[in-house]
């Protein structure tokens, strides 16, 4: 995507790769929603260097997240946006690397029914993928 090229014509390209890579993935999206909020004058900031190959897996001491490592396909626990598996309101949310070789959206749907049946009764399940290794 180019600068100087119109809005409308670089989110449709935007729109377009995210379809692209969802089909990828397994995931059967129809339409991909776009909102530009704000535009940014220069180039952004550069992203932060990648964590040292030698990170400490998160902690999977939670009966959920054994529940979740178990599932072929599962390559490990994650903690990109907090704990591994967060609790709170009667909502669970487990997140998790796919090993590569193996389907996103199969392994995902495997890891919410193991997620679902170790969380406490009733609770609403989410699985994040949040890795593909």
């Amino acid at each position: 995507m180019a600068a100087g090229r119109p809005l409308p014509e670089t989110a449709e390209e935007l729109r377009a790769v995210l379809l692209a890579a969802a089909a990828e993935l397994g995931l059967a999206v129809v339409e991909a929603d776009l909102r530009v909020t704000d535009l940014l004058e220069g180039a952004p900031a550069p992203e932060p260097a990648a964590p040292p190959p030698d990170r400490p897996a998160p902690a999977t001491d939670d009966p959920v997240a054994a529940a979740v490592l178990r599932v072929p396909g599962v390559a490990a626990v994650t903690d990109a946006l907090g704990p591994p598996v967060h609790q709170a309101g009667g909502a669970v949310r487990v997140e998790f690397a796919v090993a590569a070789e193996h389907p996103p959206a199969e392994v995902a749907r495997a890891a919410h029914a193991a997620a679902a049946a170790a969380a406490p009764e009733g609770a609403a399940v989410t699985v994040l993928v949040t890795e593909v290794r």
